[in-house]
């Protein structure tokens, strides 16, 4: 018999952090929208919803993103202790989120060298590591423009807003969009968290060699 859902999904702690993250980033942006045609989605005025709906995004932001750091520094633990080599420490793989700048490329190097062992570890097919490698991209796409670029943009047309009316639908949209950008993103990182956590539960079908981290690298940069 078919174990329920929930039942399968016990122990996943990252696997469900990161789909409620999804699912609540999507209910967020639907709120915000539908606050900003006043459709009255939002109970009483919308004066303090830009406020609210921005803590509830911040809140399964920070969450789901410890529950994520926790299995990711795991994961590269446990590929060092089986002798494959890193180019990060696990301890690196989860400071690097933190450190300004330098979190605009490193998270993703971490997650495509995560990629590129948990391939040659357990012997993946290619076209499943092409695939996986293509959601990465686009996830660290859209994390960026929800981080970066359209924050910037946001601002721009705040500065030029005429009305205390007009600022508050420019917040309104700014979260939709970001929540919206953020569903989606988290969405495709889930899918390759799936496959890189249901690998990392076999053994190890391959033997590290020495050049290991090399090929890792020179693999990695020609796909890029």
């Amino acid at each position: 018999m078919t174990a329920p859902l929930f039942t399968r999904l016990a122990g996943k702690p990252v696997i469900l952090a990161l789909a409620s993250a999804a699912a609540g980033q999507f209910v967020i942006a639907t709120l915000a929208f539908h606050a900003v045609r006043g459709t009255g989605a939002l109970p009483g005025a919308h004066r303090a919803s830009p406020d609210m709906l921005g803590g509830l995004l911040l809140l399964v932001a920070i969450t789901a993103g410890f529950v994520f750091l926790r299995w990711l520094h795991d994961s590269y633990a446990r590929l060092a202790a089986e002798g494959f080599p890193m180019g990060y420490t696990p301890s690196m793989a989860v400071l690097a989120w933190f450190v300004p700048f330098v979190n605009w490329v490193w998270p993703f190097r971490i997650m495509r060298e995560l990629l590129e062992a948990v391939v040659d570890s357990r012997a993946i097919a290619e076209s499943t590591e092409t695939t996986l490698l293509v959601r990465l991209r686009w996830w660290w796409g859209l994390v960026l423009f929800a981080g970066v670029g359209l924050p910037l943009f946001d601002g721009l047309r705040i500065v030029l807003a005429r009305s205390a009316g007009d600022i508050l639908r420019l917040r309104l949209e700014f979260l939709g969009f970001a929540a919206l950008s953020g569903a989606v993103a988290t969405g495709l990182l889930l899918s390759v968290v799936v496959v890189i956590r249901s690998a990392l539960a076999r053994p190890p079908q391959a033997t590290p060699v020495p050049d290991a981290l090399r090929l890792y690298r020179k693999r990695a940069a020609s796909r890029s």
